[in-house]
């Protein structure tokens, strides 16, 4: 177990309820008096409504003691940031500019969900611009690899943020608060709701995503994944054209 260092944290989220994969670790640096920003970067307006899950969002605030303030929502385009990479590229690096957090978090990079590696790419990118210091580290959604579907699972090494009781019920109401998305909460809950950590990892400081992240098939390349418009490929080729670190 390596708990999160001390610092001012910022965590990127794609969407409103990705983050209750890593809520009881927010709790937990909240608990230690730690400043902690939480941004929601697409709009979600599927699936409930933006305004709805908007809102979802400021209650979860409250129940992890995030203030209201610390909240924020960038609205790019959900389902659609594969075209708009290098527009996000500059509005997330604008955005990073003026937090200067000293401490970063976001979804990993596992072909899960096209707006979770378009986020990590996107991180990626904007700390190389704004020239950031920060730590990078990413926590699991959803991921094919190793075959079948894996909820909140690394392949490989990792680390794990211990969570106390308290912090754990914060993360079940975490969960109930998002009603909009009940189904994916549902198997959240029942995947995590009751494991005393939560994985995350340091990212690689070279990783090229053009690559694909794991050998094997790709979750968002699967027939029942068309929904999400656009193919792994065609996130590598746009990433192509916007990429500037190296």
């Amino acid at each position: 177990m390596t708990d999160l260092a001390d610092g001012n944290w910022l965590f990127l989220l794609a969407h409103p309820d990705d983050d209750a994969l890593i809520a009881g670790s927010i709790r937990e640096l909240v608990r230690r008096g730690q400043p902690v920003q939480l941004a929601w970067v697409t709009d979600s307006s599927s699936l409930g409504g933006r305004l709805r899950r908007q809102a979802e969002c400021r209650g979860v605030g409250h129940v992890l003691g995030v203030p209201q303030e610390n909240l924020h929502f960038l609205d790019l385009p959900s389902l659609e940031m594969v075209p708009q990479l290098a527009a996000g590229a500059e509005q997330m690096t604008r955005f990073l500019s003026a937090l200067q957090p000293s401490h970063l978090m976001t979804v990993a990079f596992e072909a899960g969900h096209i707006d979770h590696d378009c986020l990590n790419f996107l991180t990626y990118e904007a700390r190389f611009r704004a020239g950031l210091k920060a730590p990078l580290f990413e926590f699991p959604l959803y991921t094919g690899q190793g075959g079948g579907f894996h909820v909140n699972r690394f392949f490989g090494p990792h680390l794990r943020q211990t969570l106390s009781a308290e912090a754990l019920e914060r993360k079940r109401l975490t969960m109930q608060l998002y009603a909009s998305q009940w189904p994916y909460m549902w198997v959240a809950n029942w995947v995590t709701g009751r494991r005393l950590w939560e994985p995350y990892r340091l990212c690689p400081p070279e990783r090229d995503h053009r690559l694909p992240p794991h050998s094997g098939s790709l979750n968002i390349d699967r027939i029942y994944n068309r929904f999400m418009r656009y193919r792994f490929a065609d996130f590598a080729r746009q990433v192509e054209k916007v990429r500037t670190y190296s």
